[in-house]
Formats: structure tokens, sequence, C-alpha cells
């Protein structure tokens, strides 16, 4: 398999890489999977322990023939291992950075009239990205939903999560739906799902014969 892991602090200074094509890698197996285009939990195995310090909470992004398929953070193995058995390290993906982020101040106020979309697009690029792993990509975001707040939103006494959810379940028409998330690239997005559209749980294995 042709692929490395990339491992950087969260402010992206790079630690190191793994290469997952050469004779003897230390990657054992990794497992993770996307839902709904959200990079979600998985595991990492490492035969023996990197050459560079692996800190926890390190930003993990995983490449497979030049792709960035996971990116997520990663925690210190709570069992050091033994000479048989392999490194296991628990992975996260950004999403859970989301969960408990608080708004930064200066960007939580929406007057009325204001589009989702626009909502969306302040949030990420302006509080968002700039204190946390989260990427802000505009070719990411969606077009205008067509869907208004009717009064002003005052967002700074709530999570991104939470906000972000009631802007996803506000922007649904009989048409289409939008989907927030944060995909293998590390880029947080906001898509516009036409109703028709059969979304797809993916999950990855590599090493998939030594994973247990």
């Amino acid at each position: 398999q042709n692929g490395n892991l990339e491992i950087s602090t969260v402010t992206g200074a790079l630690l190191g890489s793994i290469r997952l094509d050469k004779q003897r890698s230390e990657i054992h197996a990794f497992q993770f999977s996307k839902f709904r285009g959200n990079c979600t939990d998985g595991e990492l195995q490492l035969l023996r322990p990197p050459k560079f310090a692996l800190e926890p909470f390190s930003i993990l992004r995983f490449v497979i023939d030049g792709e960035s398929k996971w990116c997520g953070s990663v925690t210190a193995p709570s069992d050091p291992g033994t000479d048989n058995a392999p490194l296991k390290y628990k992975l996260y993906g950004l999403t859970r950075w989301i969960s408990n982020f608080q708004l930064a101040d200066g960007y939580t106020v929406f007057p009325a009239t204001t589009d989702v979309t626009d909502i969306v697009r302040s949030i990420v690029q302006f509080s968002l990205a700039p204190r946390s792993p989260v990427r802000y990509n505009e070719s990411k975001i969606g077009p205008l939903a067509g869907v208004v707040i009717a009064e002003e939103l005052q967002a700074q006494t709530f999570t991104a999560k939470k906000i972000l959810d009631w802007l996803e379940k506000l922007a649904t028409t009989p048409n289409y739906f939008y989907r927030w998330g944060v995909d293998g690239e590390g880029d947080f997005f906001w898509k516009r799902i036409e109703r028709n559209f059969y979304e797809k749980h993916l999950q990855y294995l590599v090493n998939e014969g030594h994973f247990s």
C-alpha cells in the first residue's frame, strides 16, 4: 500500500511521518471510518514507538496514494505494550473539537434575515479555524441556503456544535438539505445535498489481516 502517516502539532508544525510502503513500517494496523463525509473515531497500532515525539492530541493525517483519507487527533497509548503486542493509539475525528468549542467574541451576533450559509461561513472563518486545527476552505462552503433567521441570533452562549446542528436543521427544504462536518483534509464542509442523493458510510482497514 502506498501511503504515509503525517503527525503535526495543533498549530501545524510537522513532528514527523511514517511511511506505509517501506519494507518494515512501524504501522501494524490503522482503522477509521467516514460517515456522511465526516472523519469519525478509529485506532492506530504501531509495532514500535516512532522516532519522533508523538504527543497527546497531536494532529494525524493518513495519506493514501497522495490523497488525505483521514484527519484527526491522536492520544498517547494507555498500555506501553510488550515485545509481542503493538502499541494502541486512540484516534478522534476533528468534529470532537467542535463539540465543546465556544465561539470567539465579536463573531457571535447575526442580524435577522441573515442567510444560514453566511452564518456558518462567518463562524468557521473567523472563530473556529483561527483557534482550532479545523481548516477553513471557501470552496467547501456550499451555496446560500435560501433560508434566513427570523430574529437576531446571539450565539455566544452556545457551543459551535449546538449552533451548527441548529443551522443544519433550519436549512432543510423539500428539495435539499445541508450537512456540516470535517473531511479527510481537515477542512470544514457545509454541503448542500439533494433529496435523491444516497449517503455512504465508508470504513477503511489498513493492514486488515493484522488488525483485531
